[in-house]
């Protein structure tokens, strides 16, 4: 059962998402990404893109073609100076939780 959790945070403005990877490293890793990364993520698909630049994570994510249910998303991120990290989820499930995230950070705004 995936127990990703994320949260809103409002210095820097933007979520933290604790990915669960325990099916695949056996851990949890957590992300952050800005308001910029979330609007982009959100419309990944809905604007044809296959690869953003993503300044919260001082990396990029892709995506494969297809199904957003079914397509990975494939984050490449600055592992604390030590080189880059990755981690893979699903584009639906993320997309779901960044709709959340946003409508909680416009709230924040007003």
């Amino acid at each position: 059962m995936d127990e990703t959790t994320w949260m809103v945070t409002e210095e820097p403005l933007g979520v933290r998402v604790n990915f669960d990877l325990r099916s695949e490293e056996n851990c949890f890793i957590e992300l952050f990404f800005t308001k910029k990364d979330i609007e982009q993520l959100m419309h990944m698909d809905t604007f044809g893109k296959y690869f953003l630049e993503l300044d919260g994570i001082s990396g990029n994510v892709s995506r494969t073609r297809g199904d957003i249910n079914r397509n990975t998303l494939a984050f490449t991120y600055l592992n604390g100076g030590t080189g880059y990290g990755s981690v893979h989820y699903n584009h639906g499930k993320l997309k779901n939780i960044m709709a959340c995230a946003i409508e909680k950070i416009w709230k924040l705004e007003k």
